[in-house]
């Protein structure tokens, strides 16, 4: 009979699958803001803005599901051992620490070709859509930066 994951290895894996999930919900709600901001007649985009409490209300007890299977209903408690073993692993802060600077490179650089094309619109929108893209950028790619950084071998390849 197989031994059974050790329970640093599940806690591992539920922070990745959590920020994958991340992930999607940031790309979500940016499409669906910036969409709001350039077509606030749309009554698609207008009906989903309208169910934000009850997606709101899915989305947290889809977490909490998420959490009770891949934790087999353990909790996630800051000061267990095992998750302390994995937020201080030296490994994931290097992928974090990496993951930072390519986020910041990255929105450092939008800046400038994202004003040139937001440029043409009236004074207003542009400074909400730079905000909020550098905002859904900025989260976005720390966090895929993070995943593909982490995806990697500890010799970097």
């Amino acid at each position: 009979m197989p031994s059974p994951e050790p329970q640093t290895e599940l806690y591992f894996r539920y922070g990745q699958w959590s920020l994958v999930v991340l992930l999607f919900l940031i790309l979500t709600l940016g499409v669906l803001f910036i969409g709001l901001l350039f077509f606030p007649e749309n009554t698609l985009l207008q009906s989903l803005s309208g169910h934000a409490p009850l997606a709101g209300t899915l989305v947290i007890a889809g977490l909490f599901a998420m959490q009770l299977t891949m934790l087999r209903g353990a909790r996630w408690n800051l000061k267990a051992p095992e998750v302390r073993a994995v937020l201080d692993d030296e490994w994931r802060r290097t992928n974090m620490d990496r993951a930072v600077r390519a986020a910041f490179v990255l929105v450092l650089v939008a800046q400038v070709p994202m004003a040139w094309v937001l440029s043409e619109l009236s004074p207003l929108y542009p400074l909400m859509v730079m905000a909020i893209v550098t905002g859904i950028l900025g989260l976005s790619a720390l966090i895929a930066a993070y995943l593909v950084f982490a995806r990697q071998g500890s010799n970097g390849g």
